[in-house]
């Protein structure tokens, strides 16, 4: 996603980034093999995917990135209920729906929520994306 922004925005400054995730993943583990996923490990290829899928990783990176610049980096991110709705279900929208707004109504997600606001109206770091991918690359 930086690398696209720094093609289109190089040298314009932004004051906050908003991470919006897909749901928090489930624990990701692999069962001990029978026979069957001795000779096709489809457990580990799924375990794989899984680990692929999983932002966490990303999202713990760019808050040492942010950490010397507080309320400049948000993620918004259901965490719990999601994990067993795949990308693809589009046919399970209102239940997406329903974890999302149980989510929104948290105190600590609306608390997040009118940081998101005012950094957006009185950025108080303005970095470049250029900066941004800079910082990222040293990491």
């Amino acid at each position: 996603m930086l690398d696209e922004a720094n093609i289109l925005f190089r040298d314009r400054p932004i004051g906050c980034l908003v991470s919006i995730g897909t749901g928090q993943a489930g624990i990701i583990g692999i069962k001990k093999p029978g026979f069957l996923q001795q000779v096709l490990p489809t457990d580990v290829i799924k375990a794989l995917s899984a680990i692929s899928t999983d932002c966490e990783a990303t999202h713990e990176d760019m808050l040492r990135l942010f950490a010397n610049s507080p309320n400049t980096y948000f993620r918004l991110n259901v965490e719990q209920g999601m994990q067993e709705i795949k990308l693809s279900e589009w046919k399970k929208l209102a239940n997406v729906e329903a974890y999302t707004m149980h989510y929104m109504k948290r105190k600590e997600v609306d608390e997040k929520l009118a940081l998101v606001v005012n950094a957006i109206k009185f950025p108080s770091t303005l970095l470049t994306i250029k900066q941004l991918c800079m910082e990222v690359s040293s990491f």
